[in-house]
């Protein structure tokens, strides 16, 4: 061992033994890195089947249908958009102090089961009411009725869920508990 100017051999030595104590130092995890990409997949897996039958249940990132702010109103159909807000077709409306905007059914649905509604129609919303994220007034429509036509559109049972999701509700076997019907004794 060659002599370094300035450095005493102790504090060689006292560096070495410092080295060695931080070498044995051993992870509390010994995982491989095979098995810890084996564990992300299956989260990764996990979360796609779960937003999978989410989308299947009806439900939609954004606004759900709260009962407390349902409202009625009637006005004039001003345009369709062409735009998906927040992943459901929309309309706007025209009242005599508001526009508001329509969110109908998602646009899966409108292309299977068209709601027809023209533009300058006169029509009557019921709707749960909401703010939405670019400070816009929206409806989450239960029922659109034309006055004109006097047809009415339901996309919301009388329970407020989503005619879209009514099969899936029926079928799923942890809400069949629910679904039952009622016996009479």
């Amino acid at each position: 061992m060659q002599q370094i100017k300035g450095v005493s051999r102790r504090s060689i030595n006292v560096c070495a033994d410092r080295k060695n104590k931080y070498n044995n130092i051993r992870p509390i995890y010994n995982l491989k890195k095979s098995t810890i990409a084996h564990i992300a997949f299956f989260v990764c897996i996990c979360i796609i089947f779960l937003n999978y039958s989410l989308s299947l249940a009806g439900h939609y990132p954004g606004p759900g249908y709260d009962d407390n702010t349902e409202i009625a109103v009637t006005g004039i159909v001003k345009a369709n958009s062409s735009h998906l807000y927040k992943g459901f077709s929309n309309f706007f409306l025209k009242t005599k102090r508001r526009i508001f905007r329509v969110l109908t059914a998602p646009s899966w649905y409108v292309q299977n089961n068209p709601i027809d509604i023209e533009a300058g129609e006169e029509v009557e919303v019921v709707g749960s009411k909401f703010y939405g994220h670019d400070g816009s007034l929206c409806i989450m429509a239960k029922t659109i009725r034309s006055l004109k036509r006097s047809q009415t559109i339901r996309l919301r049972d009388r329970f407020s869920r989503p005619i879209w999701s009514e099969g899936f509700n029926e079928k799923n076997s942890c809400m069949k508990i629910f679904m039952r019907k009622k016996s009479r004794f």
